[in-house]
């Protein structure tokens, strides 16, 4: 029932009448059937995948040794990359171009035919980039946050951690959260100015979601702490059994994780597990939902899955 295909072929129409699932490995595609989670195929790619997003047309971009956009029928469309190996992470701006950042220590800002717009450094390695809702771009390398106009000039930085930024995002009201090795969470006023520090954290704090609700949600160690704004713990979400790196909240509140055992949870806004998937045979590092309502994930074990 499950065949493997050329990597510039999947056969949409066999895969809606067999209700089969792609698992995306770049150099090649083989269909998956997945059942309660688990999947029956798998090609190995040779590179890790650290980040995956879905474009404003639907496509898909993933970053690791280089930056791939390919159709969700698997044919790819085009491949980029840094000077150094690692691509840590890629957003879509607003007018669709591309922004990276990687362990080169740059960022560069693509048009999507892979063509490079601008170029500018840190003096450590990248791991976070977001557009801000004024256009502008903000950076995590080392212990300080850079923003920068989309030209490549510096406006501000943001010092206050005490060890690496892993993430940050901003918030509904335009400040800024990080979150780093520190085991803190810091907001931020645009003016660099320190609003609030939410310790108590006993690990590092890998990354940071805002809630519908206007709540925090961050990853620290093999738990999910929920935060009010305040700075208040109001839960804290346990079941992963390694490190969870990443979470989002899915378009009917419900949150998925995905972490280093191999797993994503999807969990009750209140905590309560409600599955888990199960596929990967290495850490997990990322995990988006989809326009049409499925979840893809990437990995340490070179794949991208996307689940039924």
């Amino acid at each position: 029932m499950s065949t493997p295909v050329a990597k510039s072929q999947i056969y949409m129409t066999e895969l809606m009448k067999s209700k089969l699932i792609g698992v995306i490995c770049i150099d090649i595609i083989k269909y998956v059937d997945l059942l309660e989670g688990t999947l029956q195929h798998k090609h190995i790619h040779t590179n890790t995948i650290n980040c995956i997003i879905q474009l404003q047309d639907g496509r898909l971009a993933s970053c690791g040794k280089t930056i791939i956009i390919w159709n969700l029928d698997g044919k790819i469309i085009h491949n980029f990359t840094h000077t150094d190996w690692v691509v840590r992470f890629v957003i879509q701006l607003q007018d669709g171009r591309l922004a990276s950042c990687s362990e080169d220590r740059s960022i560069i800002i693509w048009n999507l035919d892979g063509k490079i717009i601008n170029n500018f450094t840190h003096t450590d390695c990248i791991y976070s980039v977001i557009q801000l809702q004024d256009g502008q771009l903000a950076s995590c390398s080392g212990k300080t946050i850079i923003i920068w106009t989309l030209d490549g000039k510096i406006m501000n930085k943001l010092t206050g951690h005490t060890d690496w930024i892993n993430s940050m995002i901003q918030l509904q009201d335009g400040r800024l959260v990080s979150c780093g090795w520190d085991k803190s969470i810091i907001i931020w006023n645009l003016d660099g100015k320190q609003i609030s520090q939410l310790t108590g954290h006993t690990d590092d704090v890998y990354s940071v979601i805002q809630l519908q609700d206007g709540r925090l949600a961050c990853c620290s160690g093999k738990s999910i702490i929920i935060w009010t704004l305040d700075g208040k713990q109001v839960n804290q979400l346990t079941g992963h059994t390694g490190s969870v790196n990443s979470l989002i909240q899915l378009q009917d509140g419900r949150l998925a994780s995905c972490s280093w055992d191999k797993s994503i949870i999807i969990w009750t806004p209140d905590g309560k597990q409600v599955s888990r998937l199960t596929g990967h045979t290495d850490y997990i590092y990322s995990i988006i939902q989809l326009q049409d309502g499925r979840l893809a994930s990437c990995s340490r074990d070179k794949s991208m899955i996307i689940w039924g």
